[in-house]
């Protein structure tokens, strides 16, 4: 329970970067429930030692009903592992499902402010119009990548900006 309280303490920094507020914990047989203004935070119960904490069909049947219970049309599922079959059903809806399966990633902090991280901006749709590049020509990104799952980005054009220039990535 300490480790997924720091790892708690790391996903409200997240939402702060984001601009969303902190989250709140309620009740949940199936893991650790918490909510804010905008989606439900959920964890499956895992130990930093052992090997538990799988997301298995329960466990999406429990966020499910938390959705609607709170009135909510997004979830981070903070797991250890996804159980075969599930990634299928997670990966469908990127824009309602964010998916962390390696928590102790999370412990790494502001990934906006790491020393070895360029500068990554989310650009606008009328910055992107601007560009002298067509969307499908250029390179991806991962939606899975942590700097766009750290700054709750799924869809867009990613501006980076490294030491040796400027490049733009899809995020898919």
């Amino acid at each position: 329970m300490e480790f997924q309280n720091k790892i708690l303490e790391k996903v409200n920094e997240m939402l702060a970067v984001r601009g969303e507020a902190k989250c709140e914990e309620h009740e949940c047989t199936a893991g650790r429930l918490f909510v804010n203004a905008r989606q439900i935070i959920f964890f499956t119960f895992f130990d930093h030692a052992k090997g538990e904490g799988k997301f298995v069909t329960a466990h999406l049947k429990a966020v499910e009903s938390a959705l609607v219970a709170f009135g909510k049309n997004r979830a981070i599922i903070i797991c250890r592992d996804v159980a075969p079959g599930m990634n299928e059903t997670l990966n469908m809806d990127k824009q309602r499902f964010e998916v962390h399966s390696e928590p102790e990633k999370l412990l790494i902090g502001n990934l906006n402010k790491h020393i070895l991280v360029p500068k990554h901006i989310l650009l606008t749709p009328e910055e992107e119009k601007k560009l002298p590049y067509k969307r499908e020509h250029l390179p991806k990104i991962l939606s899975s990548d942590p700097i766009v799952q750290y700054n709750g980005w799924s869809s867009g054009v990613v501006k980076i900006e490294a030491k040796d220039g400027i490049v733009y990535r899809v995020i898919t």
